[in-house]
């Protein structure tokens, strides 16, 4: 049996340009401490080693700190004879760290920077006979599927791919791109007994023998929730997968709908408190460990109020203060006005003719047959589907047209 830790996606180095001084400080610290976790955990265990599978660094311009951090982790497991696989990715391609060469000296760091696969004997701690087989990038865009000209598992022992590449089938949460594309059929096609992927930062199983580990630490605030690694247990015939956090910071979404009786950002305020500690309390971390953003939606009267920059700065300020939070921000996802439309219906004017034609509860019938043959109505929708649709569609062109045509005290 033997037993790895996979991870990938760190990007040490990447910037954090769009915080603070202050917070970009912390959330570097953190992920310092989330790696100095992993390392611990796969000493503590006495695992075999560490497969890190790509963008270990997010560029080429690599602190000192960063290198003598970097060295002092792996060679905790290098010096116990704990092996290091590494295979290079788009972000930190072949001669990005050139400061690890030396460790290729050492015979338990192995070292995937080529574009043609290496296929490797290795014993392990307990002396079986295992393989393992990467292939690494030696540029910034690397498009090729290289993956194909691995060479399918022909014996009994245990065998383990590494790549860091694009499963067009992978969950993602952004327009990546497809880096050594490769579909998954490719891989399963192998037969491996596991293949360890990165450059997904969406820790998950694409089969019961690969996987993405995503990536250590969150990088922005669309990689929410808990992040760190896998640990895989192999034996010829079985492999477990076992997702293990590390993640000392985390980013977190929420979103809070506002209704008519929130009517001052006094009543915002307490209301925005109270989501952030329900939120708080779901986690593992405490509120300083937390970076928020909260999306406010809905119809509101404070709408107005909070487009005014600096109310919107200065209530995010207060909610990170009472909270303790590392950082808090206020989004906006579909919030509008309210309006009192029983008055602007009474008045007499194009607008008030316009309420009325919108809100009429039926159409002329030839009108509403070329309604419901347009394209978005599904011909699978049942009747009341149609009519259900049909009504959320005027709601929101009504409120699209008051939101054109009423001048608020505030606009100039």
């Amino acid at each position: 049996m033997i037993r790895f830790l996979h991870l990938s996606d760190v990007h040490l180095n990447a910037g954090f340009a769009n915080k603070s001084s202050y917070v970009r400080n912390q959330i570097k610290e953190a992920l310092y401490e989330a790696i100095v976790n992993a390392i611990d955990y796969i000493v503590e265990n006495e695992l075999e080693g560490l497969i890190v599978a790509g963008d270990l660094f997010d560029d080429d311009k690599i602190s000192f700190k960063d290198e003598c951090f970097v060295i002092n982790q792996l060679k905790r497991l290098l010096d116990k004879g704990q092996k290091v696989f590494y295979v290079t990715g788009n972000h930190d391609p072949k001669l990005t760290a050139r400061f690890l060469e030396p460790l290729t000296k050492e015979t338990s760091f192995y070292l995937f920077d080529d574009d043609v696969f290496k296929c490797l004997d290795v014993i392990s701690r307990g002396g079986e006979l295992y393989k393992v087989v990467g292939v690494g990038h030696i540029s910034k865009n690397e498009q090729r599927n290289l993956i194909k000209s691995f060479p399918v598992k022909s014996t009994e022992e245990i065998w383990i791919g590494i790549a860091h590449a694009s499963v067009p089938t992978a969950m993602d949460i952004s327009d990546k791109a497809p880096y050594m594309a490769t579909p998954l059929s490719h891989i399963e096609a192998l037969n491996y007994n596991y293949f360890a992927l990165g450059h997904i930062h969406i820790r998950q199983l694409l089969t019961s023998k690969i996987a993405y580990s995503g990536n250590l630490q969150g990088l922005n605030i669309k990689e929410t929730g808990p992040k760190g690694a896998f640990l895989v247990t192999l034996e010829p015939n079985v492999t477990k997968i076992e997702p293990i956090d590390f993640n000392v910071m985390r980013w977190e979404q929420c979103d809070i709908t506002l209704t008519a009786d929130i009517r001052t950002l006094s009543e915002l305020q307490h209301v925005l408190i109270d989501k952030v500690t329900l939120t708080i309390g779901t986690t593992r971390l405490a509120a300083k460990q937390i970076i928020m953003r909260m999306h406010l939606k809905g119809r509101s009267l404070l709408k107005n109020q909070l487009e005014i920059d600096s109310n919107c700065q200065y209530l995010s300020e207060i909610i990170k203060d009472k909270t303790g939070l590392l950082d808090f921000e206020i989004k906006f996802r579909n919030l509008s006005n309210t309006y009192n439309l029983e008055m602007l219906s009474s008045e007499n004017t194009l607008l008030s003719q316009m309420i009325a034609r919108i809100s009429e509860q039926t159409c002329e019938p030839e009108l509403l047959k070329k309604i419901y043959d347009l394209p978005i109505f599904d011909s699978k929708m049942t009747q009341p589907e149609k009519e259900g649709y049909l009504h959320a569609m005027k709601e929101q062109l009504l409120q699209e047209v008051v939101e054109r045509m009423v001048v608020t005290s505030d606009d100039h």
